[in-house]
């Protein structure tokens, strides 16, 4: 086989001298072409010749890819490949864990750059080693993102559904982002919206945080995919829910609650029981929410170690002092406590609160 290869590469390299030459003598008998005014000929030629070296550069890359993928699992070319697979599956880890966030928000509301991740995809792509550990590794792939409104989303969406294919039963990290107002503008539900999240497969794989950032409100959509999660979600499974109403314009609904009881005319209702709805918060030890939450009196803000409610852009949505009282009392242990919301029915002497281990917290 390795003859093979030699006596293939040195023909190649002949055949390549041969014909780099023959090309460089073309030019002079174009001079003489153009000068008998016999061009035709030779135009039809060199049109033929440019369609074939696109197909050899092709066919070339392929070959550099063999290569390369020789290499690459070489652990005398590449040190890294003497690594036993645990170690290369933390690197990994790391590597994706450490890319740019995917939508970057560091110039104004108005000008958003949503990017495609390169990882982990990439990492399975480098050799047959490396694709093997990648997707041995489940973790790498629990993160799912979708993309409303946005060129992108089609491509998000086809991740998304390779990444549950290769997290196995590992809880998901499921984000929806709205970008709309970024420079990739398309009118309002034109035409890469969807609402089939079937999916998910909730059944099969738990939920570990739930996340929206929308910069166009709250709309159906949305509160869809809020709702198919939350009814659809195993139970006791949800560490952390994010709700982030960028444009702080808000939508529908204020409240999320079940359909079986709720206290606001503007509520989301959860087709649960109310017993089934507050399983489904209790879990949650991180809440940042604007625009839309659960009702102040819900085990959601039981246990909790980060809270953050509302945000200096959002609608002011009114909460009374008991309500404040009762959540902190209900979560001693917070170490993040962020209030951005409106303040009613005051206490006529505001009840002592036990010391709680408040590292920061602002209202």
């Amino acid at each position: 086989m390795l003859e093979d290869v030699r006596t293939a590469s040195s023909t190649l390299c002949k055949a390549l001298d041969h014909y780099v030459s023959t090309c460089s003598k073309l030019c002079d008998y174009h001079l003489q072409e153009c000068a008998a005014d016999k061009t035709d000929e030779l135009l039809n030629t060199v049109a033929n010749e440019i369609r074939l070296v696109i197909s050899y550069e092709e066919k070339l890359k392929k070959s550099k890819s063999s290569i390369n993928v020789i290499r690459n699992s070489s652990p005398s070319a590449v040190p890294i490949s003497t690594l036993p697979p645990e170690v290369l599956m933390r690197i990994f880890q790391i590597v994706a864990d450490d890319q740019p966030e995917i939508l970057d928000t560091t110039n104004t509301p108005f000008k958003l750059s949503l990017t495609f991740p390169k990882y982990p995809e990439t990492l399975s792509h480098v050799c047959k080693r490396w694709r093997q550990t990648a997707l041995a590794s489940h973790s790498l792939w629990t993160q799912i993102d979708l993309v409303l409104h946005h060129p992108l989303g089609p491509g998000f969406l086809s991740r998304a559904k390779a990444h549950l294919k290769r997290a196995g039963q590992l809880p998901l990290d499921i984000c929806m982002i709205d970008p709309t107002l970024g420079k990739d503008y398309l009118p309002y539900g034109k035409p890469y919206d969807f609402d089939d999240y079937d999916f998910l497969i909730f059944t099969e794989t738990p939920m570990r945080s739930l996340g929206l950032i929308s910069y166009h409100g709250l709309h159906s959509e949305h509160c869809g995919f809020i709702e198919y999660c939350i009814t659809n979600c195993a139970r006791r499974t949800l560490e952390k829910l994010i709700i982030n109403d960028a444009t702080g314009r808000g939508g529908p609904y204020r409240f999320i609650e079940s359909a079986d009881r709720f206290h606001d005319p503007k509520t989301l209702q959860i087709e649960l029981s109310e017993q089934m709805l507050e399983c489904f918060w209790n879990s949650a030890s991180i809440l940042r929410l604007s625009t839309l939450y659960p009702y102040w009196t819900s085990q959601a803000y039981h246990r909790l170690t980060d809270l953050r409610l509302g945000s200096d852009k959002t609608q002011s949505v009114p909460i009374s002092e008991a309500h404040i009282f009762g959540i902190l009392k209900a979560s001693p242990d917070l170490r993040a406590l962020h209030l951005h919301l409106d303040l009613t029915e005051s206490f006529p002497r505001m009840s002592r609160l036990k010391q709680s281990n408040l590292r920061n917290s602002s209202h």
